[in-house]
């Protein structure tokens, strides 16, 4: 390999039988007996093949990395000999039965946004539909992706929307798009973690919005032999070591696959860009809830290493819950330490491969941190933020307080899902109360500025809203009132304060027409006549009641 570390390059693979795992050492001080040295120009010759079947690798002489061959007879040595092999479940929500028709795949789509938002809205196909909803349960948006440098400067993530037939982008771009939002996601919530913020250095356009290229592969490179995908997009001219190709694949042939150098080196790492990295997802998998792609992005940028704390022996880790740890067959027991929550982000306790401020002297301090990658941007801290509220259910006019703190210095803003709704902010306080016409989940999202950085960070908490019961209505007036003289009405409403009051007497005049008591004095000339007294009550969530007396005047 010409370098100095100890390194091996993990295939990782969820075909239609479940997870492939190809592992093979790489050693300067021994040549390895699995993997031989090609000459230069030899695998020009060699074809594509059954990914399951029998074969070896061979290191490309041209980057590094591994090239499937079919078993050779005495060309090259250490012919036949299989790296290691396991079986893994697929990822919850997804199979690689699926269908992949175009319907299929944004109904898949709808359905995840509408489980998400409870709004049931299509997903809509072309360029210019919305990114849709974020797969992580604590977003109501996508975080904006970084527009540092030119767009395609230095190291960065390159997405590929690869097939092999008529191309399908403009109908699956929402999808796409959606997925890639996602990735950028887990990255910088996984970085909030620990006070940092990240992004993914995307290929990117003018308008920073990441660029997904159209590449049309011959049918046998979209099969289950991954390495033909990658001969095929190196014959095209994706083979630059400043990207990583994370392709999604019109295909079903795998869940999702990457490689990824088991190298801890923290400078001149393998995975920052010693040679082109390629990672797929295929549509089987898009729209599952769980972001697969990040899952390979994170393979390709050196997660995770097999000298980490709690690695497994093919690529994962064993301390759930954790978007890179799952029960990959290598005989490794998994055990629990972190909320489900933890399982859409990165590095469950962040000591295994990703933090943004790894402690003097810990494992990530002195090994590969994929949170240093240079296909990442970091980016300005943004402000932390805790929001709490009085209760995740209420009545419509209920008041429902929401309190936002943060260890930085701040200043606040407010807004709530529903513009119908009232709210009444103070600072780090916000007061929610919905009408009877506003039911069901309402967000209310706390924004916070950092002061010195000007950077934000937003953080929703939802109340759910159920209509409450239109106000009751006790009326108290005096039996026999006289013209010409002051008489006192006075109403006892009972539901959801506050109230408000409207008393009506025609022809005659109301002291305090808006307080639940009045007082009422019509005409001397009105002696022995009805008038009618009524007061319309009017509780917190809008609804009315009104309640009428006539009375004869005496």
């Amino acid at each position: 390999m010409g370098h100095r570390h100890v390194t091996r390059l993990l295939l990782l693979s969820c075909a239609a039988t479940g997870m492939l795992a190809f592992t093979v050492q790489l050693d300067d001080r021994r040549q390895p007996e699995t993997v031989v040295a090609a000459p230069a120009g030899a695998l020009e010759h060699l074809g594509g093949l059954d990914e399951s079947r029998p074969h070896d690798h061979v290191i490309d002489p041209e980057t590094g990395g591994l090239v499937s061959v079919a078993p050779a007879k005495g060309v090259l040595p250490g012919a036949g000999r299989l790296g290691p092999m396991h079986a893994d479940p697929m990822p919850p929500g997804a199979a690689v039965s699926f269908p992949t028709t175009t319907r299929a795949l944004l109904n898949r789509a709808a359905r995840l946004q509408a489980a998400r938002t409870d709004a049931g809205q299509p997903f809509g196909a072309g360029a210019a539909a919305p990114l849709g909803t974020p797969g992580i349960s604590t977003l109501t948006s996508h975080v904006t992706p970084s527009c540092s440098g030119t767009g395609r400067d230095g190291n960065r993530v390159q997405v590929l929307y690869v097939h092999d037939s008529a191309s399908r982008l403009s109908a699956i771009s929402p999808i796409l798009r959606n997925e890639v939002a996602n990735v950028d996601d887990v990255f910088a919530l996984s970085a909030r973690q620990t006070g940092g913020e990240r992004r993914v250095r995307w290929v990117r356009d003018a308008a920073c919005a990441p660029v997904i290229k159209d590449v049309t592969l011959p049918g046998s490179a979209l099969g289950a032999d991954f390495f033909a995908t990658i001969t095929a997009l190196k014959k095209l001219g994706y083979d630059a070591a400043n990207r990583k190709y994370l392709m999604f694949a019109d295909a079903n042939a795998f869940c999702g696959i990457g490689t990824v150098y088991d190298d801890q080196a923290v400078k001149g790492n393998l995975n920052d860009g010693g040679s082109a990295s390629y990672a797929r997802v295929d549509a089987n998998c898009w729209s599952t809830g769980h972001s697969i792609a990040a899952h390979e992005l994170t393979h390709t940028l050196g997660g995770v290493q097999a000298n980490a704390p709690h690695a497994t022996k093919r690529g994962h880790c064993y301390d759930e819950s954790d978007l890179m740890c799952y029960d990959d067959r290598s005989g490794i027991a998994m055990r629990s330490v972190c909320p489900p929550s933890q399982e859409q982000l990165l590095d469950c306790r962040h000591d295994d491969y990703f933090t943004t401020a790894p402690a003097v002297g810990s494992y990530l301090a002195r090994s590969w941190n994929i949170a240093g990658s240079s296909f990442l941007d970091v980016l300005a801290p943004t402000p932390d933020v805790t929001l709490r509220s009085s209760g995740s259910a209420a009545q419509t006019g209920d008041p429902v307080t929401f309190t936002a703190s943060s260890t930085k210095a701040v200043s606040w803003a407010w807004s709530a899902s529903s513009t119908a709704c009232s709210l009444t902010r103070t600072a780090e306080r916000a007061v929610l109360v919905c009408p009877a016409t506003v039911t069901g989940a309402v967000a209310v999202t706390a924004t916070a500025t950092d002061v010195r950085s000007t950077t934000t960070r937003a953080e929703s908490s939802t109340v759910t809203l159920t209509r409450a019961a239109a106000p009751s209505v006790a009326v108290v007036t005096p039996s026999t009132p006289l013209a010409g003289t002051a008489f006192a009405v006075r109403a006892t409403p009972t539901g959801k304060a506050p109230f408000g009051y409207t008393w009506q007497a025609p022809s005659c005049a109301v002291g305090t027409p808006t307080a639940a008591s009045a007082t009422v004095v019509c005409p001397i000339s009105m002696r022995g006549w009805d008038v009618a007294v009524a007061v319309v009550v009017r509780q917190a969530d809008g609804q009315t009641r009104t309640v009428s007396r006539t009375l004869r005047l005496g």
